[in-house]
């Protein structure tokens, strides 16, 4: 497994969702406050200390809940290797 870019208690500001982009890698992210997310095109609510992992090929749009006041915040991190869905199945989260 090698890790691309990743970001640990990252604070997104007020009103910032991340790029909605079709991702080559894996995305991993655990999230320290609520959030929602775009999911197979349906928008989701999520709660903190839940996780979202991609796998390649999907699609990525995550951001604050509409009441949030400080945005939001993340441990997040890109990652690709041919061992690390097989690593994630057998380790679910």
């Amino acid at each position: 497994m090698d890790i691309i870019i990743y970001g640990v208690d990252f604070h997104h500001k007020r009103g910032e969702f991340c790029s909605r982009r079709t991702i080559p890698h894996y995305f991993i992210s655990h999230f320290l406050t609520d959030y929602v997310a775009e999911l197979d095109g349906a928008m989701i609510r999520g709660r903190a200390g839940d996780y979202m992992i991609l796998e390649p090929g999907r699609v990525v749009y995550h951001g604050p809940t509409p009441e949030a006041s400080q945005g939001f915040r993340n441990d997040w991190l890109y990652a690709f290797g041919d061992d690390l869905g097989e690593l994630l199945a057998r380790y679910p989260l």
